[in-house]
């Protein structure tokens, strides 16, 4: 739209009409994160790379995005975006042919394409993890009632991305997701793998969780890493956690 930036996300208002399931997941891969949402969120990812690439959708509701993530506020902010100011005028438009936006079709609500979650493992089922981010943004249960370490580690990152993660950190302490993990590493913190630790340093320090940061950077100290050896495997993942954040390690160090 004229006179508004673009923030790298992409509108889309006028898409063929695709059936959808009610109250569930289509067939096209529709994930209800609020049945009565405003906003289609398209996520495509790695961009660009047809082959392996992942595409999913979620009705979601706008409002609680923008209360929990700065990156949504700012991106669906009537005034800062083209693409906020689309999704505002498309609203106006089917409230005024609806009675309520519940029974609005999912194909003339306004769609927001992401191609980008962030530097998440290469294992993660993008879908999933997307819609229990989302689900958290909404003040929901995950799609697991205590997400595994690694679950938790991407989630992290993808908060991170969105510029949701205090309120993602409040989320976790809210439903003690890190006491349930530490309870189950209790009898096996010795056997803990490389990953699993850097894992816990990368949640420590990006949920404010500082017994994790501390205890688990000091044991891959005296451990060591490949990471820190001359010729690093090639089969290591682009996940985060291998190229720790916030000059914990490698060339975010001063």
């Amino acid at each position: 739209m004229t006179g508004k930036r673009r923030s790298g996300a992409t509108t889309a208002l006028a898409l063929d009409p695709k059936p959808h399931a009610l109250g569930g997941v289509a067939e096209q891969g529709l994930t209800l994160v609020d049945a009565h949402g405003d906003l289609i969120l398209e996520v495509e990812e790695p961009p660009g790379n047809e082959q392996g690439r992942e595409y999913c959708e979620y009705r979601v509701n706008s409002n609680p995005l923008r209360q929990s993530s700065s990156y949504f506020e700012t991106l669906l902010h009537p005034d800062k975006f083209g693409e906020g100011a689309s999704v505002a005028a498309k609203h106006d438009s089917v409230r005024s042919e609806y009675a309520s936006i519940s029974d609005v079709p999912v194909q003339k609500l306004p769609h927001i394409r992401l191609t980008d979650i962030g530097s998440v493992s290469r294992i993660t089922t993008v879908k999933h993890i997307m819609a229990d981010f989302l689900r958290a943004l909404h003040g929901l249960d995950l799609s697991t009632a205590s997400p595994p370490l690694s679950n938790l580690a991407n989630l992290a990152i993808v908060a991170d991305r969105f510029d949701a993660l205090a309120y993602f950190t409040q989320y976790v302490r809210r439903k003690k997701f890190i006491k349930a993990l530490d309870g189950k590493a209790n009898n096996k913190a010795g056997s803990l793998s490389e990953e699993r630790m850097r894992q816990r340093v990368m949640i420590g320090t990006m949920l404010d969780y500082p017994p994790w940061a501390i205890t688990y950077s000091e044991r891959l100290i005296v451990r060591g890493s490949v990471r820190w050896k001359a010729e690093t495997p090639s089969d290591i993942a682009p996940a985060l956690w291998w190229d720790l954040p916030s000059r914990v390690e490698g060339t975010s160090a001063p």
